[in-house]
């Protein structure tokens, strides 16, 4: 690699990592930007409804998106699969109200540790839906991840309440989103599937009655810009995640979500944090490591001659 400089030789051994793991790698930064996004829509749940916080996410999100879309003519959002876009609007409204709802009403870290259901959810959908193979490691993996969830989940006992359901109800929905965003994540480019996403909640979520809007703050308005940027940046990074790897593979990635939820909860809404956090924590990225771990071929030895 003599000659090449370093972003080139750091592109070079990236691009050598199997796609797999750099898919997790794609997906786990994504849950630092949805993480901050939370963070953002938590603060907003003050001043605003889950239909309104929706429709002011999506208008930041298109807002940001028109230079892109101007600059490339409309080149960039053209579709061969109107009817997947149809469904990828149904299932993100869908899984945003859940978890806007649900994010509302439960600490940070609690309604994090629901959303880590999705990869669980995702492994059969990926075996019946996109006919993926999944090894007995990466199963031991998702198994051992979903050990350090339930360690985290301990400190947050108490009666399972309606909103425990509706985050549940929610990540299933991010589970089917995940299918449809691997079936459409050659064919179609990332524009065009983040654009007409926020279009139809745009218009979704303004219909049904989130664009009457109370008087903001400058402070919200800010928090409004920063949550479409968080948010933009979060599916952008989910699309370089599922084109690199396979869904049951990527989406463990997301277990990395439970400590910056909890670390987030801590310093925006003074959550406590429980020692378990971190003895979760590890065993959670144990089983990242096996969900990622690429076994090599072995090598056929040339017979004795």
């Amino acid at each position: 690699m003599n000659g090449l400089t370093l972003p080139q030789r750091l592109r070079r051994r990236w691009d050598a990592l199997p796609g797999n793991t750099r898919g997790l790698i794609w997906v786990a930064l994504a849950m630092i930007a949805y993480t901050a996004m939370n963070m953002c829509l938590k603060r907003l749940g003050t001043e605003l409804s889950e239909l309104q916080s929706l429709f002011l996410r999506a208008v930041a999100v298109l807002a940001l998106l028109a230079p892109l879309a101007v600059r490339g003519r409309g080149a960039g959002l053209y579709s061969r699969k109107p009817g997947l876009h149809l469904a990828r609007v149904v299932l993100t409204a869908g899984a945003g109200l859940a978890s806007t709802y649900a994010v509302n009403r439960l600490p940070l870290a609690q309604s994090t540790v629901f959303s880590l259901t999705i990869p669980l959810m995702l492994i059969p959908l990926g075996l019946v839906f996109l006919r993926e193979s999944v090894r007995p490691l990466r199963w031991l993996g998702v198994l051992t991840g979903f050990g350090g969830v339930w360690l985290i989940a301990q400190p947050q006992g108490g009666d399972f309440s309606p909103a425990m359901a509706v985050a549940l109800l929610g990540a299933f929905i991010e589970a089917l989103l995940g299918v449809a965003l691997k079936k459409g994540a050659e064919s179609e480019t990332a524009l065009a599937m983040i654009f007409w996403s926020y279009c139809g909640q745009a218009l979704l979520f303004g219909g049904l009655g989130g664009a009457a809007l109370p008087p903001l703050s400058p402070e919200a308005w800010l928090l409004v810009l920063a949550m479409g940027g968080f948010s933009l940046l979060t599916g952008w990074l989910f699309v370089l995640g599922y084109r690199a790897g396979e869904a049951s593979a990527v989406e463990p990635g997301s277990f990395s979500m439970l400590i910056f939820g909890a670390l987030g909860g801590h310093w925006l809404f003074g959550e406590a944090l429980d020692p378990m956090l971190w003895a979760g924590g590890a065993v959670l990225l144990a089983g990242l490591v096996l969900v990622a771990w690429e076994p090599r071929p072995a090598r056929l030895c040339d017979a004795p001659r």
